[in-house]
């Protein structure tokens, strides 16, 4: 017996409700695992940024709550973080730093990079779930039946893509430029040119300059530093 358009409708609200709280379920848990990590990494004095973790928890308590309009804001931003990630992953690192830096680092620190891979490829599968679990029919359809747009967010995706390219001018502007290329110079005439360098960071403070850069070779590396006044 085939169920009469107020069932199908009911089923419909179900269904599109079931979804949003398996995503705000997985979010909440994202986000307070990435919160602990953070304390974790606080206490013992390790380096560690995320845009999740509170974000995460917040947005997951709104799905759980059934609001269509986080389930917007969230399926925008996984589609943002997709594109800004792949973009940024693809191009953008491989093309700033060379190919036998990420081989030394990967032969230094290899639990390390495998783990840093092992985060990455996790987010981005996290990222690509909740895109694609939001945007199921049965979502789509309470979201217009509500007034919402529900094309695909052609916004998200040029948002990242235009952060991935800014980030990429602006280490093009920093860490390759002509200071770049100065500070590789003075740290081969200081520290030896038998490492090969790259740089971390470039601070100004008037015409005063300090660069840090990583100096390494097939046996070592080290963290350097190297300062000039710019009177040019």
């Amino acid at each position: 017996m085939d169920d009469g358009p107020g069932q199908r409708g009911l089923n419909e609200v179900s269904e599109h409700l079931q979804i949003l709280r398996r995503v705000g379920w997985t979010l909440v848990v994202i986000g307070l695992l990435d919160i602990g990590f953070m304390i974790y990494c606080i206490v013992n004095g390790l380096s560690y940024s995320s845009s999740l973790n509170i974000f995460a928890v917040v947005a997951g308590i709104f799905l759980l709550r059934g609001s269509l309009s986080a389930a917007r804001l969230v399926c925008w931003f996984s589609a943002f973080m997709l594109s800004g990630f792949v973009l940024g992953i693809l191009f953008v690192l491989p093309w700033m730093w060379p190919l036998d830096y990420w081989q030394f680092t990967l032969r230094q620190a290899p639990v390390g990079s495998f783990l840093a891979i092992v985060l990455i490829t996790a987010m981005l599968v996290a990222f690509f779930w909740v895109y694609r679990t939001l945007r199921a029919p049965p979502v789509l359809a309470a979201r217009a039946a509500a007034g919402q747009s529900i094309g695909v967010p052609k916004s998200a995706f040029a948002a990242g893509g235009a952060l991935a390219i800014a980030m990429a001018g602006l280490l093009q502007f920093t860490l390759k430029g002509e200071t770049a290329e100065k500070a590789m110079r003075l740290a081969a005439e200081q520290h030896g040119a038998e490492y090969r360098y790259v740089v971390s960071s470039i601070d100004w403070a008037g015409q005063h300059v300090s660069a840090r850069l990583t100096a390494y070779n097939q046996q070592e590396s080290r963290e350097v530093e190297v300062e000039w006044e710019d009177l040019e």
